[in-house]
């Protein structure tokens, strides 16, 4: 398995331990740096070394393609060293959930200029069809509801902003669940055609 935006290689080494051959990239040479000297995972530092590794049955992608500057040239490499059969994980926030609507520019999963590209369930159905793949399931990411209304509470200065982003993220998954399914964050399980 291939986790692609590693960070410090915790889930990498999560699934080395579980008994997965398990590879991470990340471009941040801080974080790259520390996942290999700290938890003793394989780094693959570009994607001409992805290159010369075999396929892979499962990618991940959990926060980082919102972040990823050329957006199709690295789905479209991922995607060629994916197995046919195999699965690819995909986690972005979700532009349409209630926490996005509620906060609107302070919404913390904006976090722009870091964030190049906002999605929802639309825009990864048109982006998989693009790139010739499909949807097979979207799981939400419940606990995610917290953390950005954390952080969005913190950007306009609520004073209780621990209790406020409770309330909040308790809020933004009870309508996700009544009606839309519009979690504040995504996983989005994808295969190829």
């Amino acid at each position: 398995m291939l986790d692609y935006g590693c960070g410090v290689g915790l889930f990498v080494k999560a699934c080395t331990n579980d008994g997965w051959e398990a590879y991470g990239m990340e471009p941040n040479e801080k974080a790259a740096t520390f996942a290999i000297d700290n938890n003793g995972i394989d780094i693959i530092p570009d994607f001409k070394s992805l290159e010369k590794k075999k396929k892979f049955d499962v990618i991940t992608l959990f926060h980082v393609l919102e972040h990823v500057h050329k957006l199709n040239k690295t789905i479209d490499i991922l995607l060629n060293r994916l197995k046919k059969r195999g699965t690819l994980f995909i986690a972005v926030p979700n532009r349409d959930s209630l926490d996005a609507s509620t906060f609107k520019e302070n919404w913390a999963a904006l976090d722009v200029p870091r964030h190049l590209y906002h999605f929802n369930p639309s825009s990864m159905e048109y982006l998989t069809d693009k790139h010739n793949c499909r949807i097979v399931d979207t799981i939400p990411m419940k606990f995610d509801s917290y953390y950005v209304s954390l952080l969005s509470h913190q950007y306009i200065g609520t004073k209780n902003k621990y209790i406020e982003a409770i309330k909040s993220g308790y809020n933004s998954n009870k309508q996700a669940k009544n009606n839309s399914n519009n979690y504040s964050s995504l996983l989005f399980v994808i295969k190829k055609k």
